[in-house]
């Protein structure tokens, strides 16, 4: 595939202010024959892009569903508070109803999906049709007494120190900081992404730089900080759900497995081969396409 083949587009954006005065931005798609909403959250520090090969080819979605995408705080503006998942949840159902969308589904791509489990603690499941989780783990902070297995299981890939080191390299804003949060992120994509399509690539950086250094790293801090199994557990998800990873994803495939068992109706997809990535949905989007319109539309 060249790289003008891989459907790409600059998604405009609208934006809102939230009850603490902050400015957030998303996208809308409007329906041609609308039946339904669906809101996505994206990934820590991603551009909003990643959405458009969905949006661009995906005939179905186009034609009967509202698209919304979220984008949290700190993305053009200094946010210097508010940055951490509790918040960002509010912000959030504040969105939904400035919106005013009724039930919808929700779609989230790693610190999105916290953001909906978030989302649903607080304010409940009631308005979420079904859902969709891309490619998240449960704990990603490794814990010493913790074996291989369980770190598998649990997705827990960052030890504490690194997670210190991290803060503490983002939180001083300089040139240092964007080559280290740049160094993060490019090896979600797969290889052969980078090979094939690196203009996408740029296109990607030019807004992941968006963010704000403050935000970046509080917000990283915030949602590794989370342990999501003790609160699942006790607040089982009863929407139909599909759970989709990578096996050369950063997160563990294993650990998707594992959250099965927090649904009470859920189906899972591993994508394998070459672009199996963190982004796998993305990069195979008319795979993804396929598999969430049989989901959606069944």
């Amino acid at each position: 595939m060249t790289e003008n083949a891989f459907h790409w587009s600059s998604l405009p954006l609208s934006e809102f202010t939230s009850s603490d005065n902050s400015t957030l931005f998303y996208h809308h798609q409007p329906a041609i024959e609308p039946i339904g909403s669906i809101v996505i959250t994206l990934a820590w520090n991603m551009s909003p892009d990643v959405c458009s090969p969905l949006l661009l080819t995906n005939s179905l979605i186009r034609r009967y569903y509202n698209v919304y995408i979220f984008i949290v705080r700190g993305y053009q503006t200094n946010s210097t508070y508010g940055n951490s998942v509790d918040r960002c949840a509010i912000d959030l159902h504040e969105f939904i109803n400035y919106c005013k969308i009724g039930n919808f589904i929700a779609m989230g791509h790693s610190i999105g999906v916290a953001l909906w489990w978030q989302y649903m603690l607080t304010y409940g499941q009631n308005r979420i049709s079904k859902f969709v989780l891309l490619d998240e783990m449960t704990v990603l902070l490794q814990n010493p007494a913790n074996t291989p297995d369980q770190n598998l299981d649990y997705g827990s890939i960052v030890p504490l120190n690194d997670l210190f080191k991290a803060y503490n390299l983002l939180i001083k804003g300089d040139h240092s900081a964007r080559k280290f949060r740049e160094d993060q992120i490019k090896p979600q994509f797969s290889d052969e992404f980078h090979t094939e399509h690196p203009g996408v690539i740029d296109l990607i950086f030019e807004k992941v730089n968006r963010y704000s250094l403050t935000s970046t790293a509080q917000m990283l801090f915030s949602n590794q900080t989370n342990n999501w199994i003790d609160k699942l557990l006790n607040h089982q998800i009863d929407i139909p759900t599909y759970l989709f990873c990578g096996e050369k994803s950063v997160v563990p495939y294993q650990s998707v497995f594992f959250q099965q068992q927090f649904y009470t109706n859920s189906r899972i997809h591993v994508f394998s081969g070459p672009s199996s990535s963190h982004f796998a949905w993305m990069e195979n989007y008319a795979e993804f396409n396929t598999l969430l319109n049989n989901f959606i539309f069944s």
